[in-house]
């Protein structure tokens, strides 16, 4: 008897340890929120304050068409422990959203090896690399495809000369707002940043005010939003957008679709339950930089299960015994 409990107390010993090992993984909420960061790095936690960012949570609760996969992207402390849901997530994109918390000041955890892929995880339609979208699709976040010059329906592109870290030309701290010095770095003044965009993004606001323009030309449709998702009126990857201009104004130059009738539904047979699909599993973080998400209840289930296993596998030893 001795035995058995002493393997048991063992057992259960090991499991508040790993227990402990996953809690300790999850920042505490001062640093989900940002709000222990800000203690030290008040300089751009006010920059960060005023972008979109942190209120990317509510922008996608208010949008309606928000879901448990968008929160890999809207949620920062979703990225730490995906159980969470629409309901339960708290914070936006915070710090750990991009940065893993250092345990001291001076340390060098917070610094991110590769700005773009981190960027580019969520800035994405979500299109594979060299994909046509289907005519009809609202893209949105399209700024990784514009760079690689794929995405559009009737638009040949490649990848943009731009394409480098983010952080290159979006210059201004935590803001990530793009200045005139961004351009002349490598225009030498020859470009003006608030003209090279301006063609585009008219074209963009011009045919986005068109009625009916998704049941009527779906094509068009699909491709202005990757333009107007992208916003950047083109300087992403400026030949691609203007590729895509082009074949915007030669499908609204066709004949619109027709407008599908509705037809009495014809009686059927009761068809068989088609068994339900399973959802997705969000997308990785890049291995460059970035928190990562840890399932935290999923863990914790398992370490439990192991203790009653170890304690009657103990038990069954001894009696054999």
């Amino acid at each position: 008897m001795k035995k058995i409990m002493i393997a048991i107390l063992v057992v259960a010993a090991l499991s508040l340890l790993m227990t402990a090992a996953v809690w300790a993984q999850v920042p505490e909420d001062s640093v989900l929120s940002g709000e222990q960061c800000k203690m030290c790095h008040a300089e751009q936690h006010e920059e960060w304050a005023g972008t979109k960012h942190p209120d990317a949570l509510t922008a996608l609760i208010d949008s309606g068409h928000g879901s448990e996969d968008c929160l890999h992207c809207m949620s920062a402390d979703y990225r730490w422990d995906n159980s969470l849901t629409i309901e339960t997530a708290k914070y936006g994109v915070t710090c750990v959203a991009c940065h893993t918390p250092h345990d001291t000041p001076g340390d060098t955890k917070p610094a991110i090896a590769d700005v773009a892929a981190l960027c580019k995880d969520c800035h994405n339609a979500e299109l594979e690399p060299g994909a046509t979208a289907e005519a009809g699709t609202t893209l949105r976040h399209a700024v990784t495809e514009m760079f690689g010059g794929y995405g559009a329906i009737d638009a040949e592109g490649s990848v943009s000369k731009h394409d480098m870290a983010c952080n290159t030309c979006h210059l201004q701290g935590h803001l990530y707002v793009p200045e005139q010095s961004s351009c002349d770095g490598c225009h030498g003044g020859d470009v003006k940043i608030e003209d090279a965009g301006a063609a585009v993004r008219a074209k963009v606001e011009e045919v986005m005010a068109m009625e009916g323009l998704a049941e009527s030309y779906p094509a068009a449709y699909t491709n202005v939003t990757l333009l107007s998702s992208d916003d950047s009126g083109g300087i992403h990857n400026m030949p691609y957008a203007q590729a895509i201009v082009a074949a915007i104004d030669l499908q609204l130059a066709q004949e619109p679709a027709p407008t599908p009738t509705e037809e009495a539904p014809a009686e059927e047979a009761p068809a068989e339950e088609a068994p339900a699909e399973e959802a997705a599993p969000p997308p990785e973080m890049p291995t460059s930089g970035g928190a990562p998400l840890v399932s935290g209840s999923a863990l914790l289930m398992l370490t439990g299960t192991l203790s009653v296993m170890g304690g009657l596998a103990a038990y069954a030893w001894n009696r054999r015994k």
